[in-house]
C-alpha cells in the first residue's frame, strides 16, 4: 500500500514539473479563435478612432460610436491550450490584396513613452516580402513620427497562415458600408521567448496603420498625430490581472491530476 501511495505521489511531481516547462510551438498555422476575444479600452471605454480620417478606407482604423452602438477598434485573446495570442483590429474596408501595412504596437517593458516591439501584417513590397513579421523598433519615440522598425525580423509567418480578413459579426456599420476585422497571431510561447515576458507579466497593446513596415505613417487611433507620444496610443493593460495566465496554466495541470487521482482510485 505504502510503494503505491509513492509511485502516485512520484506521478503528481512529474506532472507538475511537466506543467511547469513551456509549451512547445509546433503549429503551422494560426488556430482562429471560436470564443470571445477581450475589447482593447481605454480609461474603461472603447478604444477608438474617427470614420474618414485616413485613406484608403482599409488603412482607416474605426471605433467608437457609428450612429447605433459603440465598439472598440481592436481585440485581443491567447491560448495557453492553442500557444498563440491572437490581435484584432476594425477597419472601415477590406483591405484584403491591398499594398499596405497594419501594426499592433507593444510596450513589454513598463515604459508606455517608448514602443518596444510591433507585429505586422505587411502586404506591401515583393510578393516574397509580404508576411506578418515581428520585430522590434530600432527607434521607439518618443512620438510616432520619430518611431523606426527594425528590418532584421524576430519572427515571420506567411499571411496565408497568420492573417485574415473578414466582415464585422458585431452590427458595427462605420460610415454606412460594411466594416472589416483584421486578425493576425503569432505563437505565445515566441512571443514570450523575444519579450522576455512570462505567463504572469502583462503588456500594453496599441493599434495602427502604415504603408511602410518601418514607419508608422499613416492610421494612428484615438484622433492623434504624428507629433504626439507614443504612450498617447496604448490601450489599458490587456491583462486584467497579473498571473491570470499561469493560474489558467496551474487550472489545467491541477485537472490533470485530479483525473489520474481518480483513475487510479481502488474499484469497490
Amino acid at each position: 500500500m505504502r510503494s503505491t501511495s509513492r509511485r502516485h505521489g512520484l506521478r503528481i511531481v512529474g506532472l507538475a514539473l511537466a506543467c511547469s516547462l513551456p509549451m512547445a510551438s509546433a503549429q503551422a498555422a494560426a488556430i482562429w479563435p471560436s470564443g470571445p476575444w477581450t475589447p482593447l479600452t481605454v480609461g474603461g471605454g472603447d478604444y477608438t478612432d474617427s470614420l474618414g480620417d485616413e485613406n484608403p478606407s482599409s488603412v482607416d482604423l474605426v471605433g467608437g460610436d457609428d450612429g447605433s452602438n459603440s465598439y472598440t477598434a481592436g481585440f485581443w485573446t491567447q491560448s495557453e491550450i492553442d500557444d498563440q495570442l491572437s490581435l484584432r483590429m476594425r477597419l472601415d474596408a477590406d483591405g484584403d490584396g491591398d499594398n499596405n501595412v497594419w501594426q499592433f504596437l507593444f510596450d513589454t517593458d513598463g515604459d508606455a513613452s517608448s514602443i518596444d516591439w510591433v507585429l505586422e501584417v505587411r502586404q506591401s513590397g515583393s510578393p516574397s516580402a509580404r508576411e506578418v513579421v515581428f520585430t522590434q523598433t530600432s527607434v521607439s519615440g518618443p512620438t510616432f513620427g520619430d518611431v523606426a522598425l527594425s528590418e532584421t525580423f524576430a519572427w515571420t509567418g506567411s499571411l496565408a497562415d497568420w492573417s485574415r480578413w473578414a466582415p464585422v459579426d458585431d452590427g458595427s456599420l462605420f460610415g454606412a458600408d460594411a466594416d472589416y476585422f483584421l486578425d493576425t497571431a503569432i505563437p505565445l510561447t515566441t512571443f514570450r521567448s523575444l519579450t522576455g515576458l512570462s505567463a504572469s507579466d502583462s503588456f500594453r497593446l496599441g493599434l495602427s496603420t502604415s504603408t511602410s513596415h518601418t514607419q508608422i505613417n499613416k492610421d494612428l487611433p484615438l484622433g492623434l498625430a504624428p507629433v504626439d507620444p507614443v504612450s498617447s496610443a496604448f490601450a489599458d493593460s490587456p491583462v486584467p490581472e497579473p498571473g491570470t495566465g499561469a493560474l489558467v496554466a496551474l487550472g489545467l495541470c491541477a485537472l490533470g491530476v485530479g483525473v489520474r487521482s481518480r483513475g487510479n482510485r481502488p474499484r469497490a
